[in-house]
C-alpha cells in the first residue's frame, strides 16, 4: 500500500511517482505555485494552464499578467492573441484585424474580420467585442 500522496510506490515508505502538485521520496513536498507538477521546489516539468516557465512564473502567449497579488495570468479577451488586460488588445489572431484606417475610421477596443474593397469601403464579416 502507498502513502497518500503516492501514484505509484515500490514500498510503503517509497514512491516512484506523485500526485498532482508533490514530489519528494514521500510525495511529502509540494511543487511550486502553478505547477502541475515538478522534479524539485526548483524546477517544474508541467504548468497550470497560462503559465510557462521552469518555475510557471511567465504568462503563456495570449495571457497578461493580472495587477493581483499572487502572480496571476489571465487569459486574453476573445480573438486577441496578445494584451496587457480585458480592455487592451495589442493583436488579434490570424483572420482579424483591431484597426483599419480607411476613411479615417478606425476600431481600437474590438478584434473584427474586416474586408476593404478596392473603393476604400468596409465590408464587415463578423465582429466580436473584447
Amino acid at each position: 500500500m502507498c502513502l497518500p500522496h503516492c501514484a505509484t510506490c515500490v514500498s510503503a515508505t517509497n514512491c516512484t511517482s506523485c500526485w498532482y502538485n508533490r514530489h519528494g521520496i514521500t510525495c511529502q513536498l509540494i511543487c511550486p505555485p502553478r505547477c502541475s507538477s515538478c522534479v524539485n521546489a526548483s524546477f517544474c516539468t508541467a504548468c497550470e494552464n497560462g503559465y510557462v516557465g521552469h518555475l510557471c512564473n511567465i504568462c503563456l502567449s495570449g495571457y497578461f499578467q493580472s495587477n493581483t497579488s499572487p502572480f496571476t495570468c489571465s487569459q486574453c479577451p476573445n480573438l486577441c492573441s496578445s494584451c496587457n488586460s480585458t480592455s487592451n488588445c495589442f493583436s488579434c489572431v490570424n483572420g482579424y484585424q483591431k484597426k483599419c484606417h480607411f476613411e479615417h475610421f478606425q476600431l481600437q477596443k474590438l478584434c473584427k474580420r474586416i474586408l476593404c474593397n478596392k473603393h476604400r469601403k468596409f465590408n464587415f464579416m463578423y465582429s466580436v467585442p473584447i
